[in-house]
Parts: C-alpha cells; sequence; structure tokens
C-alpha cells in the first residue's frame, strides 16, 4: 500500500488504473453481480457499488475508511456510492468510516439482499 502511494505520480498512477478497472465493470453490457462474502472495506465497497446488484452473506462487513486513513476519494467513486445509497447514507458511510453490518447495509441499499453464509454461492447462481 505504501508504494503505490509513495509519491504523487505513483498515486495518480494507483488511482488511474483504479477508476479503469471500476469504469469497465460499471460499463460492461451484461448485468453484473457482486457476490460478497465476508469483509467488504474501502476499494471492495468501491468495486461492489460498480456492479449492477450487490449480494451478501449475512456476516459481511461494509466499510470505507478513507478518512480515519487521510486519503481521498475519487469523485467517480463518491459518485458511484451516492447514486446506490442516497447523499444521507453516503455522507454516513464516508464521515464515520465505521463498519457496518450486512443488514445495516441492506436498510441503506447498498446491497439488494442479504443471505445465509451457506446458501451465498448457490443464491447467487441461481439469481
Amino acid at each position: 500500500f505504501e508504494s503505490e502511494r509513495a509519491t504523487l505520480e505513483a498515486t495518480r498512477h494507483y488511482n488511474a488504473t483504479v477508476e479503469k478497472a471500476y469504469a469497465g465493470i460499471q460499463q460492461f453490457t451484461k448485468p453484473t453481480i457482486a457476490m460478497i462474502r465476508g469483509y467488504c472495506i474501502g476499494g471492495g465497497v468501491g468495486l461492489a457499488v460498480c456492479c449492477d446488484l450487490r449480494i451478501c452473506s449475512d456476516n459481511s462487513r461494509f466499510a470505507v475508511p478513507a478518512a480515519k486513513l487521510g486519503l481521498g476519494y475519487s469523485y467517480a467513486g463518491l459518485r458511484r456510492l451516492v447514486d446506490v445509497v442516497g447523499p444521507a447514507f453516503a455522507r454516513e458511510i464516508f464521515f464515520t468510516a465505521r463498519q457496518f453490518d450486512a443488514e445495516d447495509a441492506r436498510q441503506m441499499g447498498l446491497v439488494n439482499r442479504v443471505v445465509p453464509q451457506a446458501e451465498l454461492e448457490t443464491y447467487v447462481k441461481d439469481y
């Protein structure tokens, strides 16, 4: 992590690479589903909100700790999160940097479905 953000140039390269990957997923011509099991933190949330649907196991945890780490967040990343959960929940997620459980994430609209951990893969494949 330190080497990827050690210099301004390295940070720009890292951010451009991540954004290119996120945009590729978001602009994919077929529907995409994020299958989330366990921790979905920082870039994991960024990746998940690029997908059309998000389904998680009941033991999943979500957070965006960028503010606590002193990191900025791209406009595109912020926009995607706001588009998924709305401005009030996006502010709560970013400003508090706290972890949310699967049910909190569902209530915010961050995930579409919460299923038992043992059933997650089958549920997503059958979706």
